[in-house]
Parts: structure tokens; C-alpha cells; sequence
């Protein structure tokens, strides 16, 4: 095998070909760094596929992995302003970026949003396919670029922000029972129900196949 074929494979989760853990710490100290020098903002994401458990007893692994690799089809595809994608576990997924904002963050949720409706319409998916997100934006100290130790500590820190607004996400759409009133698009779309809203000022999406 080739380096660059070896780094590949160490790099990447073999389903989604996104970057896994190992290229998160790589990307993230780079981006971090260069967040640190320029004074910018650096955007943590955190995504996280509902209930692909339940997916996998009720329809099999088959369709697990069909929902699995939408999200990072619809991942990639999203990203506009230079986002590093990445599968971090078996439904997480992070989402890495420099410079960035709540206003590009909600613009990659809406993309993805988008992509994951159509693939669901467009393969008829009886089952619903849906993400929560939460995501961390901070401006890193400089000081902290060059210290190893201080970087490890910052990731693990925005990656535990990111994820708690995540679930605060998830709870609220549960305690709800994804029951909120859908969009005038569903009537235009005969037995696709398609419902949007927003959250602390994320939108969010659940989009279900026609039943």
C-alpha cells in the first residue's frame, strides 16, 4: 500500500469516507492554530443521527447504513465554506471550521437538512431520518497555538459544548414528540411530511418518507 493510501485508511471510517477520530485530532489542532494567529472564530459541530437504532431492529443494518451515509453525502455537499467533515462514532458526526459563525452554521444545517428531505422523498423511506446538531463557536488565545496540552484541553472542552447544546436540542424535539406543525410544503407533496422550525435559532428538520 501506498503512504497516502495507508494514511487514507487510518484517517478514514471505511462506510461514510469522511475523516474519524483520528482525523479530527489532526484537523483540529491545524485549524486551531490557525484560528489562534488570525483571530478568528473556530466552529465545532455536532451532529447526531436520530434513533439509527431503531432503524436498524425495525428495517435492518442495510438501511442504518443507507441514513449513515446520506448524512455525510449531505455533509459533504453542505459544505460551502471549507468545513471538514468527519464521523466520530456510530451516529456522531463533527463538523470542523475556521473563521465561521452561527450564520454559516445554520446555513450548513439548512443545506444538509435539505439534502437528507430530498434522498428520504426521492427513496421513498418509510422510516423517519433526521439529525440533531449543537455547535461551538469561540475565538481561541493565541498563546494557547503552540502549547499541546492546551489544544487537547480546548478540543475536549468545545466538543463537550457543542455536544450538550446537541442534546438540549434532541430533549426538546423529544419532549415535543416531533409533533409541531408542518410546513405548507407537505401539502404540495402528497404524503411527504416535512416539518421545520426553529430552536434558539437553528432550524431544524425531521423529514419522513411518504407512509
Amino acid at each position: 500500500l501506498s503512504l497516502q493510501r495507508m494514511e487514507n485508511l487510518y484517517n478514514r471510517d471505511m462506510l461514510t469516507n469522511l475523516y474519524n477520530r483520528h482525523g479530527y485530532e489532526m484537523f483540529f489542532t491545524k485549524i486551531f492554530k490557525e484560528c489562534c494567529e488570525k483571530g478568528v472564530p473556530i466552529g465545532v459541530m455536532m451532529i447526531d443521527m436520530d434513533d439509527l437504532k431503531l432503524t436498524n431492529d425495525n428495517y435492518g443494518h442495510a438501511e442504518g447504513d443507507y441514513s449513515l451515509t446520506t448524512i455525510a453525502d449531505g455533509m459533504r455537499l453542505a459544505a460551502l465554506h471549507n468545513e471538514v467533515c468527519l464521523r466520530t462514532g456510530g451516529d456522531e458526526f463533527v463538523v470542523l471550521a475556521k473563521d465561521y459563525s452561527e450564520e454559516k452554521a445554520s446555513i450548513y444545517v439548512k443545506s444538509l437538512c435539505d439534502y437528507i428531505e430530498k434522498c428520504v422523498q426521492r427513496d421513498k423511506k418509510v422510516y423517519p431520518l433526521s439529525v440533531s446538531t449543537g455547535v461551538c463557536i469561540k475565538i481561541p488565545p493565541k498563546e494557547a497555538s503552540e502549547d499541546q496540552d492546551a489544544i487537547r484541553s480546548f478540543s475536549e472542552e468545545y466538543l463537550r459544548i457543542a455536544d450538550a447544546k446537541m442534546y438540549e436540542v434532541k430533549k426538546s424535539l423529544e419532549a415535543m414528540g416531533h409533533s409541531v406543525k408542518v410546513d405548507d410544503r407537505d401539502t404540495l407533496r402528497p404524503g411527504f411530511k416535512f416539518a421545520e422550525w426553529e430552536l434558539k435559532g437553528v432550524p431544524v428538520r425531521l423529514a419522513r418518507g411518504p407512509r
